[in-house]
């Protein structure tokens, strides 16, 4: 280990020597600090790389043993995680500098989770220092930007044949393990995709996946999970995992629970958050899959959306995005009414032509055209077939349904 003589800035002795500080880089005045956070957080992002928890906890504050564990942690997760092509960059300051000496750095990471990841994912994160004196040191990750799982603390992380886990809860990552090992064949059978990987974050709250995702808090407060690219940028190539909300998912059973992860893991290998068909056939199409694996009565798995019918009449039209919108509170009607317009495809068209169908729609070509071309229908038609399909489910149980809350992929 290299801890000790990792050197990541300098300080002034009292007789005018240079003296080395293991975790501090000097920053006598405001117009050293960029110079200094420059230097001080590539040295964590090397330290990182090596997954060397020495190395990186020496960048802390001398006498701040928490955030000393803090870093060797995020070290450790490099480790367990098998990340590679990890490197910090500095940006700029967030914010301002408080009366204590903290303050928060704009920092461009990257990082790729080895053999499952296409590609490194690229985003901006914040990186706590503290400026004390003339020198400069790390107290964490935050404050800034995303916030990467990996980045955040001591995590559980569990790897199965084509699954990998990482919570920030043991309980968390059990379960899921359980029900993304799960998923991966059901998803690998059902769509013929025997190559489906499966990587499941579960931050520690509802907060923590806003904090992730950059969203404003309280975004994804009613979403059980959420399919997206890691780093935010566009799709394409993109990293792409599940993140759940245990805030949520953690209310549903093990048949809801599964639905939600099968769903998900539909959009993960399908990569639906680069799709442009629409939201419904996106939606629809998961929920089609995931509920071929359970046996719930349609009572039970159309219950809200049979009490928007009873509450509004059947619907006018195809859905929109707008019937999507994370906000709405109504939302589960929505996923159950796309979920019935696919099974309206199936039924009417047979499972090959729905799958055709999605398939076809992702890039964004007329979608009228591409309906009539993969399964003989007109978008009238499909409408008609829907319409009649709805009149003719149950009232609504008073149970709970499959699950008692939405999963989305991110916009």
């Amino acid at each position: 280990m290299l801890a000790a003589a990792i050197v990541v800035g300098l300080a002034r002795g009292g007789d005018g020597d240079v003296v080395i500080r293991p975790g501090e880089v000097a920053a006598p005045a405001a117009t050293a600090r960029t110079g200094a956070a420059t230097e001080l957080v590539s040295r964590l992002g090397e330290a990182l790389a090596r997954g060397d928890e020495r190395g990186a906890a020496a960048l802390a504050p001398a006498d701040d043993p928490r955030a000393a564990a803090r870093l060797a942690a995020v070290a450790r997760n490099v480790r367990a995680l098998r990340l590679t092509d990890v490197s910090l960059r500095f940006v700029d300051q967030s914010g301002s500098l408080a009366p204590d000496g903290r303050w928060t750095a704009t920092v461009e990471a990257t990082w790729r989770l080895a053999g499952l990841d296409p590609r490194a994912a690229d985003a901006e994160i914040g990186v706590r220092l503290l400026q004390r004196g003339g020198t400069l040191a790390v107290t964490g990750f935050g404050g800034a930007g995303r916030a990467p799982l990996w980045t955040t603390g001591p995590l559980t992380v569990l790897r199965g044949p084509r699954t990998l886990v990482l919570a920030q809860r043991p309980a968390d990552a059990r379960r899921l393990d359980a029900l993304a090992r799960t998923a991966v064949r059901q998803v690998a059978g059902r769509l013929d995709l025997p190559s489906t990987r499966l990587v499941v974050e579960a931050p520690g709250s509802g907060s923590a996946l806003d904090a992730a995702l950059a969203a404003e808090p309280g975004t994804y407060r009613q979403i059980a999970a959420v399919t997206a690219p890691v780093d935010g940028s566009p799709p394409g190539r993109a990293p792409i995992h599940v993140l759940v909300n245990p805030d949520v998912l953690n209310r549903l059973d093990r048949a809801g629970a599964q639905v939600v992860l099968t769903h998900e893991t539909v959009h993960a290998a399908t990569r639906a958050p680069a799709s442009r068909a629409p939201s419904w056939l996106i939606e629809g199409f998961a929920d089609w899959v995931a509920l071929q694996e359970v046996r719930l009565p349609l009572r039970t798995t159309t219950a809200r959306l049979a009490a928007r019918i009873a509450r509004e009449g059947l619907p006018r039209r195809l859905p929109t995005s707008a019937d999507f919108a994370v906000d709405r509170t109504d939302l589960e009607a929505s996923y159950e009414a796309a979920w019935q317009l696919c099974v309206t495809i199936a039924d009417a068209a047979g499972p090959d032509a729905l799958r055709a169908l999605y398939d076809r729609s992702a890039d964004g070509s007329a979608f009228a055209a591409d309906l009539r071309r993969t399964t003989g229908l007109t978008e009238a038609r499909l409408l008609a077939l829907w319409r009649t399909r709805l009149g003719e489910l149950p009232r609504a149980s008073t149970g709970s349904g499959a699950r008692s809350v939405p999963d989305r992929p991110a916009a």
